[in-house]
């Protein structure tokens, strides 16, 4: 029972820490505490818990502050940052030991990959693929570690200098372009200032007769 007073301390305090003094309320952070705990709590017989905060009428029983019902009211505010989820904290408790290898929901996907350092086959969660190419990294010897991180490392040198010689071309390329501008419009500005020379010694000749 120790360990959950430490889960709610450290949700609380993450809470305290998403506004600074002065702040409106309405900055407060919605957080979400996910305990994976490899040792026996002494509570429960489930290997899943979650834990939310819900207000229920004494005499009634009608509960307010759904989430449909924040949301709702959160559209009229501006500023900030209320999604479709209800702004208090949420808890999960994953308790390793209980877990019996069954998997059921996607959920249970990465419950498995904790307890077993393995992917069940067939798992399909959202990023689960990159945990499974991380864990053959792992998985690897730690000289073949060492080699894929070597290579890893010259593939992002070789960008930065292919990306660099791109931008380099890019910017040689603009220059040039500018240049051959300029030269052009000096050349137009040349041939116009030679027709406009040439416009006006006719008309002074028509005018004045000058041969």
């Amino acid at each position: 029972m120790k360990y959950l007073y430490r889960v709610l301390y450290g949700t609380s305090k993450h809470i305290a820490l998403s506004i600074r003094t002065g702040d409106s309320y309405r900055k407060i952070a919605k957080v979400i505490s996910v305990s994976i705990v490899y040792f026996n709590l002494g509570i429960g017989e489930d290997y899943l818990y979650h834990g939310k905060t819900h207000f229920i009428g004494k005499t009634t029983g009608e509960e307010i502050h759904k989430d449909s019902e924040i949301v709702g009211k959160m559209k009229l505010l501006k500023n900030t940052n209320f999604n479709k989820i209800s702004i208090y904290p949420e808890y999960y408790l994953i308790q390793i030991d209980k877990y019996q290898d069954v998997v059921k929901e996607t959920i249970d996907e990465w419950i498995y990959w904790f307890k077993n350092d393995k992917l069940k086959e067939g798992s399909k969660s959202k990023h689960i693929d990159e945990v499974e190419k991380n864990l053959k990294i792992l998985h690897m010897p730690k000289e073949e570690q060492d080699n894929y991180k070597s290579y890893l490392e010259r593939l992002a040198v070789d960008k930065n200098i292919w990306e660099g010689a791109i931008e380099k071309g890019l910017k040689q390329g603009r220059e040039e372009g500018r240049e051959e501008g300029r030269e052009e419009g000096r050349e137009e500005g040349r041939e116009e200032g030679r027709e406009e020379g040439k416009r006006n010694r006719k008309f002074i000749k028509n005018k004045f007769q000058v041969f």
